[in-house]
């Protein structure tokens, strides 16, 4: 069977390609005439496979005929090859049978795109001046099988080709002049024969044998990589593809798509250039009821199938955002992204395609429910220079935008790499008349507005969270800059100002067209958009806005809102009991204490004391019994050792006179909170007196010194003199103590008079008197330090960087009374204040520090798995005191009882940063190393 089919095919091949010689011939001959172009086709009998067009003059640029079954508008049943100049006789393959008589309409199509491929949608039909189609109309009749008889002869010679051998055929081939005059029936007829393989096989087994190993069997096309979406809606372009390799020996050949065993349209391909092509086929669904249909791409040779499910056509799906560079490389994939939101009133599945001049490039299946919208991203390449129309497109929307396409590309991109846009700001929080707002600093390089968002931004409200923006600020620095809010071009708003506190976010923009006015409300984000860092997310800084009204309306409304505030003070205790200095509360309250587990966010479980009830107004000196509360389980009935606790105002939310927050678990009885929203409390140290005995016995136990009077003389000169010192540095404390700590002046006068009473028993017992100088001098450094406590201060700046996870840098840090600068991990907002410490500064003096230094997993007291950050996170930086002044951070070692973080307004100082993680090579080492000595002189981490 191989060998008859090889023999039938090189006879085709010869025939084609003298037929084609004769073609050529004619058709230069009358490309003189230089007529309009025209198609003429004549009534015809035919055998339902085959048509002839008797003349045709394609446009300039070359053209197809295609014909249509009853009118222009009716079905095609068959197109031609390219026709590139004047020609006759154009014989057309129908794409199926015909089986009875019937009429049809050849019509002209220009080669719009240049490609030699009919392509129905986009080389459209030729037409005169006039706008008439130029067409021409035939009957056909169809003989019951038998070919065109308007040439008998050619029939004859295609039976004796039929029974030729082998040396017969080389005969035919170099029969050139016999086979010009012959019709073109002739290879109408050999093609038929090929499709007769029971006659193929019978001549193969009685001719072949001799034959079989003289001849080698012609490979053919090979159909692969069949491609289309599984599923799409009726009324929908499919595009399906597929890759066809030719054989050596071929340069052209035809490739059809079959929906159902049908020819739906066929492609003649040239392969002159390359022995592979991606063949594309854009198939319209309409007239298609929903079902699933088997599809394929075939050649003469092989060919693949698929399946398709076509359903209700019932959403619309948007295409908008579209983003892609505006130059690629040659050969280079660039990504395009855009935004697709389904429209319609139900969940549907559409085909998402990035075209390249109308060229499908790549494609996604997206599934989305009525009103949901998603990003894509999609792949595309072009391998050769030149601009494009780079589109992505959904069945009923698309966007487009130019793609210019060379060979240096990459080469400017790596020249503009150091020209990337950056900028930086600062948006401290701020009283505001509602109106405007004051950008505290910003910087850039290319020029800028500040826009102010509001809080919808977190919330992906990326436009309409604009709610005013700067004028045009130059590149560089910038400072105090005001933005008048509610006055944005392209927004509409229904308020003037601010009428409300809330948090605001600064963010600069930059001008991409260059003119001045800020378009990114306008343009809805293709305009304007805005700086971005290293990391690909915008610059910004946010800050909490208090209106100045809102602050009048509170001072007007007190009564109406529930306030409190409260003090507690360092002091000893029995451990039963512990006194609250002062509480005043607007509607009433429970003073609670709370051991240091509050901290850990032991928010119940961390009450050990309730007071009474209390009426609205001050109340001083309130004594709190520990360990008896309602509701709460005690394992011990006292406080045993020296701890800080907290005390917090709670009110009586059912009005019962009764503290049911714990019996609760919280749902009653809740805290007072402050105009940020935090619970009103005050910390205290609290000392057992049981501790403060046992020194005390140690004291009295002394040996009094009684044998040596000279010595006991001379030191009594010393003691008097210090305990003049100590007094005059207790007067001058207690001018300190006048101006906070009031509770600490009591103790700094009962210290006075047991100074005063230790000198007039100095004789008595001078050993004794200068063991309690010593006890005034320390009660002289807790009232120093309690002062400290109150009135230190502290700032850190903190900024996002990237870091090679063994060191942060601290842009700022300012403490007032020294310490240290702590970094935490993201669970100290889960309430883990001790195992999120994963680093420390070395002791800082007082004063303001710039670019800090902290190595990271090298912190007393710290038992780490890990000696480096292993991924990107959000860090925190947090000032701590030095409180036993040893310049060695303790906080771990001491469960957190020492070297304890700065607090202002009754929260820790912080700022959080992200910290993105950059690997560096072994190779790099050296010059790594060298980097990250000279940055850490002025605390910036290598990036």
């Amino acid at each position: 069977m191989k060998l008859q089919t090889t023999k039938i095919s090189a006879v085709l091949v010869a025939l084609l390609m003298v037929t084609a010689g004769g073609i050529a011939t004619v058709a230069a001959s009358a490309q003189q005439e230089q007529a309009e172009p025209s198609v003429s086709i004549d009534d015809q009998n035919t055998n339902g496979e085959q048509v002839r067009v008797s003349s045709v003059t394609p446009p300039e640029n070359g053209g197809f005929i295609a014909l249509h079954e009853g009118s222009e508008e009716g079905p095609v049943i068959g197109t031609s090859e390219y026709i590139a100049e004047q020609d006759r006789n154009v014989r057309i393959q129908l794409e199926r049978q015909i089986s009875s008589d019937t009429t049809v309409v050849a019509v002209l199509h220009e080669d719009t795109d240049g490609n030699q491929e009919l392509n129905a949608s986009i080389d459209r039909r030729y037409q005169t001046e006039d706008g008439d189609i130029v067409s021409d109309e035939a009957d056909l009749t169809v003989r019951g099988g038998a070919a065109e008889d308007d040439d008998a002869t050619a029939d004859n010679e295609t039976e004796e080709v039929e029974n030729e051998t082998e040396e017969e055929l080389e005969e035919v081939e170099n029969e050139t002049e016999e086979i010009e005059n012959e019709t073109e029936e002739e290879p109408e007829e050999v093609e038929n024969e090929t499709e007769e393989p029971e006659e193929v096989e019978n001549e193969t087994e009685e001719e072949g044998a001799e034959d079989e190993d003289e001849v080698e069997a012609e490979e053919g096309f090979d159909v692969s990589n069949l491609q289309a979406v599984d599923t799409a809606p009726v009324n929908d372009t499919v595009t399906v593809t597929a890759d066809v390799e030719a054989p050596d020996d071929r340069e052209a050949g035809a490739v059809e798509l079959r929906v159902e065993g049908d020819v739906v349209e066929r492609r003649h391909v040239s392969f002159e250039d390359d022995d592979e092509r991606t063949v594309e086929f854009n198939v319209n669904t309409t007239g298609l009821a929903p079902g699933t249909y088997v599809h394929g791409v075939f050649t003469e040779d092989d060919g693949e199938v698929a399946q398709i499910t076509l359903t209700e056509q019932n959403a619309s799906f948007n295409v908008s955002n579209l983003s892609a560079p505006a130059d690629a490389p040659v050969g280079e994939n660039v990504t395009v992204n855009a935004t697709i939101t389904n429209d319609g009133e139900a969940n549907d599945t559409q085909n998402v395609t990035a075209r390249l001049n109308g060229s499908v490039a790549a494609q996604e299946n997206v599934t989305l429910d009525a009103g949901e919208e998603t990003t894509v991203s999609l792949n595309v390449s072009a391998d050769e220079e030149g601009t494009y129309y780079l589109g992505v497109l959904t069945r009923d929307f698309g966007e487009v935008q130019q793609l210019n396409v060379s060979e240096d590309v990459e080469e400017n991109v790596t020249d503009n790499e150091t020209a990337a846009p950056t900028a930086n700001v600062s948006f401290e929080n701020q009283t505001s008349n509602g109106s405007t707002v004051v950008v505290d600093s910003v910087n850039s390089s290319n020029g800028t507005f500040v826009a102010i968002h509001d809080a919808t931004l977190l919330e992906g409200n990326v436009i309409g969270s604009v709610i005013g923006v700067s004028e045009y600020l130059e590149q560089g620095e910038h400072e105090n800059v005001s933005v008048e809010l509610y006055n944005v071009s392209g927004a509409n708003f229904t308020e003037s100002e601010l009428t409300e506190n809330q948090t605001l976010i600064a963010m600069p923009h930059l001008d991409t067209n260059e003119n001045g006015t800020y378009d990114f409300v306008a343009s809805e984000g293709a305009e304007d958009g805005p700086y971005v860092n290293e990391t690909g997310a915008p610059v910004v800084d946010d800050g909490f806005v208090t209106i100045e009204a809102a602050e009048e309306n509170v001072t007007d409304n007190e009564t109406a809102a529930p306030t409190a505030n409260v003090s507690f003070e360092n002091q000893t205790s029995n451990g039963s009991t512990v006194v609250v200095d002062s509480v005043n509360s607007s509607n009433g309250t429970f003073v609670a204490i709370h051991d240091a587990t509050l901290l850990e966010g032991n928010v119940i479980g961390s009450v050990i004391g309730v007071s009474e009830y209390l009426e609205q107004g001050e109340h001083e000196n309130v004594s709190v019994e520990l360990f008896n509360v309602s509701g709460a389980d005690f394992a011990e009935s006292e406080l045993t050792e020296n701890q800080t606790l907290i005390a917090m105002p709670h009110l009586d939310t059912n009005e019962n006179g009764t503290y049911d927050f714990v019996a609760t678990e919280g749902a009653e009885d809740g805290p007072y909170v402050n105009e940020t929203g935090a619970p009103v409390l005050d910390d205290g140290f609290v000392t057992i007196e049981a501790a403060e005995e046992n020194v005390t016995n140690v004291t009295e136990n002394e040996t009094n010194v009684t044998d040596n009077e000279t010595n006991v003389t001379d030191n009594e000169t010393n003691v008097t003199d210090g305990v003049t010192d100590n007094e005059t540095n207790v007067t001058d404390n207690e001018t300190n103590v006048t101006d906070g700590v009031t509770d600490n002046e009591t103790n700094v006068t009962d210290n006075e008079t047991n100074v005063t009473d230790n000198e007039t028993n100095v004789t008595d017992n001078e050993t004794n008197v200068t063991d309690n100088e010593t006890n005034v001098t320390d009660n002289e450094t807790n009232v120093t330090d309690n002062e400290t406590a109150v009135n230190a201060t502290a700032s850190v700046e903190f900024n996002d960087q990237t870091t090679s996870g063994e060191i942060v840098g601290v842009a700022s840090a300012n403490l007032s009374e020294g310490g240290f600068v702590v970094i935490h991990d993201a669970t100290l907002l889960d309430g883990e204040v001790l195992g999120s410490v994963i680093g420390v500064s070395e002791y800082l003096e007082p004063g303001e520090h710039d670019s800090v230094s902290v190595p990271l997993y090298d912190v007393p007291g710290l038992e780490a798995n890990q000696t480096s950050l292993e991924e990107d996170q959000t860090l925190v930086a947090m000032p701590h005191f030095d409180t036993n002044d040893n310049e060695t951070y303790d906080f771990l070692t001491t469960d957190g009882e020492e070297d304890g973080a700065y607090v202002m307004n009754g929260t820790p100082v912080i700022d959080d940063a992200s910290v993105t993680v950059q690997s560096f090579d072994a190779n790099d080492t050296t010059e790594t190393t060298d980097s990250n000595e000279t940055n850490e002189s002025d605390g910036t981490v290598l990036t």
